[in-house]
């Protein structure tokens, strides 16, 4: 018999759902936070991935530093 271990592969303490893995898990938290102070933002956990990242961009102004934002979302995201 096969046993599927259901524990969020960063942290091992929670079940391992998209919200938990990106969002909630101490470790991606200390990730994202660590993004922020690296960009100069200032900024609490959101609740869903979407909102995270349309708070990462709206800290910045023009769209080459949009691009950038974005692109380090998704990697960080892609990462994680």
């Amino acid at each position: 018999m096969l046993f599927l271990n259901e524990s969020c592969a960063l942290c091992n303490y929670e079940d391992e759902e998209v919200k938990h893995l990106f969002l909630h898990c101490s470790i991606s938290t200390s990730i994202w936070y660590s993004i922020w102070y690296w960009l100069g933002f200032s900024s609490c956990m959101p609740k869903s991935l979407e909102d995270l990242l349309l708070d990462m961009c709206g800290f910045v102004g023009g769209k080459k530093k949009w691009r950038y934002v974005v692109t380090i979302w998704v990697a960080v995201v892609w990462s994680i």
